[in-house]
């Protein structure tokens, strides 16, 4: 989406899972979010169709498709020709695994992401988007620095609102993203007043879109204008639409497809509580008596799982627990409410000076972080600096060491979850980068 784009994660993961790797530290991205093989086929013309909001709203069986579609089960018109029929061929056949774990993941966002849609006025079909952009997964990140759920890049991402920072990132957080994608959506739509223009425009920006409409002298009114500025647009938006058409069906008939017996992901429920100050996530797991991961589960948004110092910040916290978090966190002497906060070294900082920053020093630093040659800080490295409240079992622990086999389907999110450790540490343990993709077969080591 936005911008000079990329491969999405999705619209590239059906090509990178055609290719497995040897072992564990893969070049490329996480294996979950869907990416489109951008194959040559010998398909035919697209066919131009066009449906009138009567036929849209009738309950009527729409032609083509392998299975009964019918119209008025979806606000959006649905279309079949032969490239929408390529990516339920993909979805259904070559890679079946990977669109199970698609699906199953679905089941986390669906009613939220439906009643946002539906509250902003804007069709609930687009809530199947995110299966096109990110595979359900909102920690992953495109090769064009997109993240998110939505895959948003930074600078759309503050334009519809939300906070990219060294401390929060307001792309990994389904909901306040969900909210900034169905802003960015109607503002698309309004441009065009087609849905399907506004879905290319996210995908490739609104500046190809406009180029193509003006080459073709298409009227974007019509319902087929998507397909008349098909040859016009780049290659990956070409698929971008027909791939959201394709994962739509499926998505809304998953039995018809032979998907009905997964067992959906349940959706992420729990309270909000605010805190006044810089407070460190392990420690309100502590508070609560709860793994670790399961806050920074609710939280992903604070990049440093501390959250921002000088300023009141909302929290989650599980199902039921607020009340019991705002007495402890009440008790809680000011200065344990961090047990470690975590740096990201900028350009012309020194580990000395970031020391003298936090009050520790050279050598806590060096321990904490393996730092061997404080001279040769790397711009952009996690620091992890040790803080007063770190008295307590705050962080797990872990000294045990297992091997795990990667299965189909499976991403670094889920292996980690299976386990109870942080995927940032599972990366670690690893040595994998944000970009690196794992594939079946890979064996990961975990910590324990």
């Amino acid at each position: 989406m936005k911008g000079l784009r990329r491969v999405g994660p999705v619209l590239a993961v059906l090509s990178a899972a055609c290719s497995g790797a040897a072992r564990a530290p893969a070049p490329a991205v996480e294996p979950g979010p869907p990416a489109i093989p951008l194959d040559s086929l010998d398909v035919p013309p697209i066919e131009l169709l066009s449906l009138s909001p009567d036929e849209i709203a009738a309950p009527t069986t729409l032609a083509g498709f392998p299975v009964s579609v019918v119209a008025s089960d979806f606000d959006l018109p649905i279309h079949h020709n032969p490239r929408v029929q390529h990516y339920l061929d993909l979805m259904t056949v070559r890679h079946r695994r990977s669109a199970e774990a698609w699906l199953t993941r679905q089941g986390r966002f669906d009613a939220m992401i439906e009643a946002r849609l539906r509250a902003a006025g804007l069709p609930t079909t687009l809530k199947y988007l995110p299966l096109v952009e990110s595979g359900y997964l909102t920690d992953v990140t495109s090769r064009a620095s997109a993240r998110g759920l939505w895959q948003f890049v930074a600078g759309t991402a503050r334009i519809e609102g939300l906070e990219v920072s060294d401390q929060i990132d307001d792309r990994v957080d389904p909901f306040l993203s969900t909210d900034a994608a169905i802003r960015h959506l109607a503002r698309l739509h309004g441009r065009y007043g087609n849905w399907f223009l506004a879905l290319a425009a996210y995908n490739s920006g609104a500046g190809r879109v406009d180029r193509a409409l003006a080459a073709t002298g298409v009227s974007p009114a019509t319902d087929s204008a998507f397909w008349h500025i098909y040859d016009q647009l780049p290659r990956e938006t070409r698929d971008y639409v027909p791939f959201f058409m394709a994962a739509s069906v499926v998505s809304r008939y998953p039995a018809a497809f032979g998907f009905g017996d997964l067992v959906r992901d349940q959706p992420l429920r729990f309270d909000e509580v605010t805190v006044p100050d810089e407070t460190d996530l392990a420690v309100v797991a502590r508070l609560l008596d709860v793994h670790p991961d399961s806050i920074v589960a609710l939280n992903p948004r604070y990049r440093t799982r501390v959250t921002p110092r000088g300023r009141a910040a909302p929290l989650r916290v599980p199902e039921g627990m607020a009340g019991r978090f705002n007495t402890a966190y009440a008790a809680l002497p000011v200065d344990k409410r961090v047990a470690v906060r975590w740096h990201v070294v900028k350009r012309g900082e020194t580990l000395s000076g970031i020391a003298a920053r936090y009050g520790s020093s050279v050598a806590v630093l060096q321990r904490e972080n393996g730092v061997r040659r404080p001279s040769q800080l790397q711009i952009g490295a996690r620091l992890r600096i040790p803080g007063s409240g770190s008295s307590g079992p705050a962080v797990v622990a872990r000294t045990e060491v297992v091997t795990h086999r990667v299965r189909p389907g499976e991403s670094l999110w889920s292996i980690a979850q299976r386990y109870g450790v942080r995927t940032e540490d599972l990366r670690a343990w690893n040595d994998l980068d944000d970009r690196t993709v794992i594939h079946p077969g890979d064996r990961l080591e975990i910590r324990r």
